[in-house]
């Protein structure tokens, strides 16, 4: 194995035990913001953080108005409407099935690769690929057959985070292509302060996140999660993932997404006090056994 792969991995391990701590960590503080003042108070805090890279390296990162232009135009999507909609969602399901929908996001790379780049499938990878979709959408469509309904249960929010990976991968797809001659420190700040400008004003309906920071932040939820997701979920986790998926095939880079419910799994199970329904672990075993027989060469 070469070295520039041996560092794609070690990067790309780190992003998935960051990511996959996320969704336990964040969801217990919705209970106490909102969505979208959480993640002002996450990207306002990594901005901060990162102001003194963005001030000293601004030359070397050559970042004129064209390009902070294309990298805000790209994180609209990739930072703002992608975690907007997978906050959202954490208000409807659970962090077990929002962890296991959310890391089945590659699937969603291979289908585009099929439909949109035209690439060819071989009918073992075709079979991996129908498995483990049927799994995913037995997770997502399980509110519907427990008959827990459409509006109270986890359907709402298991469909968005859907939705979510669908819009992750052609966001990927993008970067690929866009972010391969840029830093990927520089990327991953500027989305801080899209992402910090656009939570703003996304805030505002429901009052001004300043003046509210101060009777949210203390509490203890609240705190964990913006301190983890600004720090690790946001400069660690961002900056591991774009480096890492710019050193091998981004096919192969999104793999590793299938290995976030390992550590999301038994975080929510334990301190969330989360159960897995049956039809939840049917639909994991089927994305288990569809990825094994799509990917075992």
């Amino acid at each position: 194995m070469s070295p520039k792969r041996k560092l794609a991995y070690l990067l790309l391990i780190i992003n998935t035990v960051v990511w996959g701590l996320a969704i336990p960590i964040v969801k217990p503080a919705l209970s106490f913001t909102s969505p979208e003042r959480f993640l002002f108070y996450r990207f306002l805090l990594a901005s901060i953080l990162t102001l003194p890279f963005l001030i000293l390296n601004w030359k070397k990162w050559k970042l004129n108005l064209k390009t902070l232009i294309k990298i805000s135009s790209l994180e609209l999507i990739g930072t703002t409407l992608i975690l907007w909609i997978l906050y959202y969602s954490l208000k409807f399901t659970s962090a077990v099935e929002a962890s296991i929908i959310a890391s089945v996001s590659p699937l969603f790379i291979v289908i585009s690769g099929i439909f949109i780049l035209k690439e060819n499938e071989t009918k073992r990878e075709w079979r991996g690929l129908i498995l483990a979709i049927l799994g995913t959408f037995i997770i997502t469509a399980g509110p519907l057959i427990n008959q827990s309904g459409y509006l109270s249960g986890h359907f709402r929010g298991n469909s968005l985070i859907l939705l979510q990976n669908l819009i992750w991968a052609g966001y990927l797809v993008l970067a690929k292509k866009t972010y391969r001659k840029y830093s990927k420190l520089a990327v991953t700040v500027i989305s801080f302060w899209v992402g910090t400008i656009t939570f703003f004003i996304l805030s505002l309906p429901s009052g001004n996140p300043i003046l509210i920071l101060s009777t949210e932040i203390v509490q203890f939820q609240v705190l964990l999660a913006v301190i983890y997701m600004a720090v690790f979920g946001s400069i660690v986790g961002a900056t591991t993932y774009l480096a890492g998926q710019n050193l091998i095939e981004i096919s192969e880079a999104s793999l590793f997404t299938y290995l976030q419910p390992l550590v999301a799994i038994p975080i929510s199970i334990i301190f969330l006090h989360e159960n897995l329904a049956p039809l939840t672990v049917l639909g994991m075993a089927l994305i288990f056994i569809g990825v094994i027989t799509g990917e075992k060469k």
